[in-house]
């Protein structure tokens, strides 16, 4: 059992919280118990009720204390806040859909469909400062993929991109204004997986100089956008919760207090704060088909090092093979980054 101090001023937030508290390892505990250990970078999982949460815990020697995992009761007044990009962004708009379909303002509609945006050029990859000349070939391909949710009054198209970081204002506003007529999307939100071997993108151009491989990969997701519009059918959705550590964090706090950098961890060594953190949201058709799945999972992907010249969506890559495997060959897998911070 962990308590907090109630009198305390602090703001519970969702990672990374600090407080006091102690293991429950003998049947007595008082205040001013000796063994009471101070716990911090607190991960909340959510077990069905707002009230309840379970949480795994680093003490300040660093690493996992594994099978330590209790469940916390809190009054409703301390419910820390959960902060889930995805449920920022998403569940708003589900929770409007759902109020809207109550009185009968329509049915819940989805699509889903996915863009090859390789370069064919061989241009400067993007993220790291240490590489040495462009692109030589491709490891795997780049997509960009798509969902468009639809509440019968509002119609919104989410696109994850297999890039570093997101196109820049101007060019997203060339595929907005353009599905918005072609296709009645009212909103489009970009997002990128932050692979670091994905091809260089600018904030802006000069007039005429826009690279030729993104002018094409706009114009791929406008056209897919547009294709998903016309197959957008009645769907059910789901969610879910999951945690995996394949992520460490690479700022290394050494037992003299110093920091060390490490940037890989091929020896496993426990660090902390990571996020273990993986949310899903499927989308089915009524029919039972699965249409998507998206991954929300905080982990830069840097299994390529700067040494590696070729495309790849890195690991989140291998994450969408394998959920578009088990699901079937229309599935699409979309992975939204989280806040990987130091988590490589």
């Amino acid at each position: 059992r962990l308590s907090h101090r109630p009198e305390s001023k602090r703001t519970y937030r969702a990672l990374h919280t600090s407080f006091e508290g102690r293991r429950n390892d003998s049947p007595e505990h008082t205040a001013n118990d000796p063994r009471k250990q101070v716990f911090s970078n607190v991960t909340w999982f959510h077990r069905g009720r707002l009230s309840k949460y379970q949480a795994r815990w680093y003490d300040l020697t660093g690493g996992l204390r594994k099978n330590d995992s209790v469940e916390v009761l809190w009054s409703k007044s301390v419910v820390p806040q959960f902060i889930l990009i995805i449920y920022g962004a998403l569940v708003s708009f589900l929770s409007i859909t759902a109020m809207q379909s109550a009185v009968g303002a329509g049915e819940f509609r989805a699509a889903a469909a996915k863009a090859d945006i390789t370069p064919t050029d061989l241009i400067s990859l993007w993220g790291y400062g240490d590489r040495s000349g462009p692109a030589i070939g491709i490891h795997d391909p780049l997509f960009a993929k798509i969902l468009i949710l639809d509440d019968g009054s509002t119609r919104l198209a989410w696109v994850t991109l297999d890039l570093g970081r997101p196109f820049g204002e101007e060019s997203m506003s060339l595929v907005r204004d353009r599905v918005r007529k072609s296709a009645g999307v009212t909103h489009v939100c970009f997002s990128a997986s932050h692979t670091h071997s994905g091809p260089v993108v600018d904030d802006s151009y000069d007039e005429g100089k826009r690279p030729a491989w993104e002018t094409a990969a706009l114009d791929k997701i406008a056209i897919a956008i547009e294709a998903a519009a016309v197959q957008i059918e009645p769907a059910n959705i789901g969610t879910g919760e999951g945690s995996i550590l394949i992520g460490h964090n690479r700022r290394y706090l050494q037992p003299d207090g110093k920091v060390k950098m490490l940037w890989r961890n091929a020896t496993k060594t426990p660090t902390h704060p990571v996020d273990p953190r993986v949310g899903v949201i499927r989308i089915d058709s009524l029919a039972g088909k699965t249409l998507a799945v998206v991954v929300n999972y905080a982990c830069h992907p840097v299994v390529f090092g700067p040494d590696n010249l070729r495309y790849s969506a890195d690991f989140p890559s291998a994450t969408a093979e394998v959920v578009e495997g088990a699901f079937g060959a229309e599935c699409v897998c979309l992975y939204l980054q989280g806040a990987p911070g130091d988590i490589n």
